[in-house]
């Protein structure tokens, strides 16, 4: 196989529901009433003091929110993982040498009440002289269905 042969495999999560936004924009709203009683200020000094402030939060949560993952397989040289944000920047970027990476596994765990599947790389690290594994996809979780197709993907690049 050439290593130019490269295959990536991208996860999306879901787009926030509208209720969703708008009941943040209520609780918002409700959250300026409560604070102008409490406080007996005038709903437009809150309006000036706290929305900035919770929009500063809204915009740390959405940096930190994964919207996409992706694996790449480089045969021959490796599987590289991104996660990319709500704002478009890749906040994880991770390369694993192929001759790093042991086995390639689906595993299931309890996750909110829900058993969930993913897939995880084992791979021999050099730093702690032992093995460790990777969880992939555990933002997104994908449906076992795709799960199993990646599966076979990169076991067939590491034999």
């Amino acid at each position: 196989m050439n290593s130019l042969n490269s295959k990536e495999f991208n996860v999306h999560k879901k787009q926030l529901p509208i209720g969703f936004v708008l009941t943040m924009v209520g609780t918002l709203f409700t959250l300026l009433d409560i604070f102008s009683r409490i406080f007996e200020v005038d709903m437009s000094f809150c309006i000036i003091i706290v929305f900035p402030v919770i929009l500063i939060l809204g915009y740390i949560k959405l940096k930190k929110t994964v919207v996409k993952e992706s694996l790449t397989i480089f045969p021959t040289l490796g599987i590289q993982l991104t996660s990319t944000t709500a704002l478009g920047s890749n906040s994880f970027i991770q390369f694993i040498p192929m001759h790093l990476i042991k086995t390639v596994f689906i595993n299931e765990t309890i996750r909110r009440q829900n058993v969930v599947s993913y897939l995880a790389l084992m791979f021999h690290a050099p730093d702690s002289n032992g093995q460790r594994f990777i969880p992939l996809f555990t933002e997104t979780l994908p449906n076992l269905k795709w799960i199993s197709q990646v599966y076979r993907e990169v076991y067939e690049s590491l034999i």
